[in-house]
């Protein structure tokens, strides 16, 4: 059985974000289907390599779409199916804040010698387009609502600026 931690009733898809609820996510990957929700995940950089520049990266885990079962796909939802690095979270957030477009990630700009001299740069290279604009602004609107009140964000909320985030 899937809970909220902060039980709402019936809440509309910002609402899911904004109190952090487990079972909205589910049923949203149930609507959708494993692969089209394994998809969207793919295309947002969970379970595949965030970039051939760093040695040893790891593609995270993701299930199989063909063979996952009810339950993980519900988990996976709400993100306790899926393990991913701090380089592939980052990457998702900023392709909501890059107007749906994915960047392949860039950690190093450029190379220098040792007396300064660039020998190679680095440029940032598109991806793929993962939502609309319009889907990634309203992504953006909607975790934004997390640290406003109300939200189990609250805590993170710094004055004077706007903070965005997905608890949990």
């Amino acid at each position: 059985t899937i809970h909220d931690d902060h039980p709402k009733g019936r809440i509309s898809v910002s609402e899911v974000i904004k109190f952090s609820s487990n079972i909205g996510p589910a049923k949203l990957a149930f609507r959708l289907g494993a692969k089209r929700t394994t998809r969207y995940l793919k295309d947002f950089g969970f379970g595949r390599f965030s970039s051939e520049a760093i040695p040893g990266s790891a593609p995270g885990l993701l299930q199989n779409p063909d063979r996952i079962k009810p339950i993980e796909l519900a988990t996976t939802a709400y993100g306790h199916g899926v393990n991913a690095s701090v380089l592939q979270l980052a990457s998702a957030t900023a392709t909501l804040g890059n107007d749906g477009v994915r960047m392949k990630p860039l950690l190093v700009k450029e190379v220098r010698d040792p007396s300064g001299v660039t020998v190679r740069v680095h440029h940032p290279e598109i991806d793929r387009r993962v939502v609309s604009p319009e889907a990634a602004s309203a992504v953006i609107d909607m975790m934004v609502s997390v640290g406003e009140p109300g939200g189990t964000g609250t805590r993170a909320a710094v004055e004077g600026y706007l903070v965005g985030g997905k608890p949990g």
